[in-house]
């Protein structure tokens, strides 16, 4: 997965936490996006990525791409000011939020096939079902922190996906995928970003 490409390590994470606070910043500003050109080496390379803004614990925007096309850095700075600003479901953050507002990064490795249900663990595994033209995609943390089963888990991500609770049993095509996952601290102390326990395959 891709939290396992050299080097990905703290120093990585941290830089990515603070790119993803630096270009939001930039974006409730007017200004130039952060180039990222001072990014570790390890995130030079493509990445797929999604990142998420709550504002007192509350979700206030969860943007991101499947397909590593951008380095990991253009990545994250890209869809942290998408997240803050354009997700149609949320209102946008306002400048005076953002020092409240905390970051949650998830660096999603390879999709892969999946028996369903039995091959889903909860906890590890994020899924992607696509069925023609409409994809959903909920990311590991989401089942785990809802506390569903398998079968939920693939209900949930049909629903996102537009499609019957029962897709999965129809012809939709479900892949899993790992992701590493970390996060501000809730009071910012300077620590290395917090990753979540209970990622197998998420090293650092």
């Amino acid at each position: 997965m891709n939290g396992d490409r050299p080097g990905f390590d703290d120093r990585a994470r941290r830089y990515l936490i603070d790119l993803a606070r630096r270009a939001i910043a930039a974006r409730l500003a007017g200004d130039p996006p952060p180039a990222g050109d001072d990014a570790p080496e390890s995130l030079g390379y493509p990445g797929a990525a999604f990142v998420s803004v709550k504002v007192e614990g509350e979700q206030r925007g969860c943007i991101g791409t499947i397909t590593a096309v951008e380095s990991l850095a253009g990545t994250v700075a890209r869809c942290a000011a998408a997240a803050a600003t354009e997700d149609p479901r949320f209102p946008p953050l306002e400048p005076a939020e953002l020092s409240a507002a905390r970051i949650e990064i998830s660096v999603l490795g390879p999709r892969v096939p999946v028996a369903v249900p039995a091959g889903i663990v909860v906890g590890r595994h994020g899924l992607l079902v696509t069925l023609g033209s409409r994809r959903g995609l909920l990311l590991p943390q989401v089942a785990a922190e809802h506390g569903w089963d398998p079968e939920t888990f693939l209900r949930e991500t049909c629903r996102k996906a537009g499609l019957g609770e029962t897709a999965w049993k129809k012809g939709a095509v479900v892949e899993a995928f790992e992701a590493e996952v970390f996060s501000e601290p809730p009071d910012p102390t300077g620590a290395p970003p917090r990753r979540r326990p209970g990622f197998p395959g998420s090293r650092g």
